[in-house]
């Protein structure tokens, strides 16, 4: 691939040419991301507001706008509380991962760079950063708030 680069630069002006093109092309790969983002969230859009539409001209109830939205839904015939305490506990199990998996990845980074014996570069402050983040994220898990003092949003 570094052949086709030279080649090019040679037959059209060298080296600035192969700096030139890096830097446009580093610089429009963000621009093009967020253009393709905001592109398919306007599809996504255009066919939600299609389908609602089709839904109310035959006397259907209106769609949730996304997984999200439906997620965030009630079922039918829940309690309320109960649901939002299964929610909680759900968001108290993935904190509880979430902890696990980021000690475990300082621990691992830690060990690997206590091999070298070098505990004072970037790669152990990484790694102690993981391992803070990992133990904060178990004691939100163990001390957050508890059942007892569960209040339902007010509707």
């Amino acid at each position: 691939m570094h052949h086709v680069f030279t080649s090019f630069a040679s037959l059209l002006g060298g080296q600035e040419l192969i700096l030139l093109t890096t830097i446009i092309l580093v610089l429009s790969v963000p621009i093009i991301g967020f253009v393709l983002i905001f592109n398919f969230r306007h599809q996504k859009e255009k066919l939600w507001h299609e389908t609602a539409r089709l839904a109310l001209e035959k006397g259907q109830p209106v769609p949730p706008r996304g997984p999200a939205a439906a997620a965030e839904e009630i079922p039918p015939g829940a309690r309320p509380d109960d649901w939002y305490r299964w929610k909680r506990e759900r968001r108290r199990q993935k904190d509880i991962r979430h902890g696990i998996i980021l000690v475990a990845i300082g621990a691992a980074l830690l060990l690997g760079n206590g091999y070298n014996h070098n505990f004072y570069n970037g790669m152990s402050m990484g790694a102690f950063i993981m391992l803070g983040l990992g133990l904060a994220s178990l004691l939100n898990a163990q001390w957050g708030r508890s059942d007892d003092d569960f209040r339902p949003p007010s509707a």
